[in-house]
């Protein structure tokens, strides 16, 4: 589960960076078909890792079943909520982004 938990958090957080300030969840952030074609095969393999028998001998996971997958999408969710909060806040103050 720490490695599906992990890798969504990674997938999540790609997305939320694709804008500084825009939300994940406006018009612009799936509107490169690149980005939108790399994303669903990084899910794909997320979920491969612990579906196929030869990628669970490879990477030593394991099946998880419809609530670990839940729990897992609901903690790796929680970057999301974060950098929705952080984005929000420096829209409404206006305050300029940091170079990363």
């Amino acid at each position: 589960m720490s490695l599906v938990v992990f890798s969504l958090f990674n997938l999540f957080f790609s997305i939320e960076t694709r804008d500084a300030r825009e939300s994940a969840f406006s018009r612009g952030t799936f509107a490169d078909r690149t980005f939108v074609v790399t994303t669903g095969v990084s899910f794909f393999l997320i979920v491969m890792a612990t579906v196929l028998g030869p990628c669970q001998a490879i990477l030593e996971t394991t099946a998880l079943d419809v609530r670990q997958w839940l729990l897992c999408r609901c903690v790796a969710l929680s970057i999301v909520a974060v950098s929705e909060i952080r984005k929000a806040v420096l829209r409404r103050t206006g305050a300029a982004i940091r170079p990363e």
